[in-house]
């Protein structure tokens, strides 16, 4: 199981879409986003999708991409994998 499951919006839109968001629930338990995603996603989050920031300075670590929702989960993902691991 991985340290720590960062999901963006197309997951959970798409998901959500077909009612089946519970399905990231039952095969990974505990899952992270952003604030950027979760506005993306446009609906309340469950409880089991916790809210991550960006580290200060991670940004200057990561690339750039259209979506500002999906370039900040991968900047949690590549700067905060094990403190996200760690919160729980």
């Amino acid at each position: 199981m991985p340290e720590a499951v960062i999901a963006d919006a197309s997951c959970l839109i798409v998901l959500a879409n077909i009612e089946r968001l519970e399905l990231l629930h039952a095969v990974y338990g505990r899952l992270f986003t952003t604030p950027e995603v979760a506005a993306e996603f446009g609906e309340d989050l469950p409880p089991w999708i916790e809210l991550a920031r960006v580290k200060d300075g991670a940004n200057s670590k990561c690339f750039s991409c259209r979506s500002t929702g999906g370039s900040q989960c991968y900047c949690i993902g590549h700067g905060n994998a094990q403190e996200l691991a760690d919160t729980g």
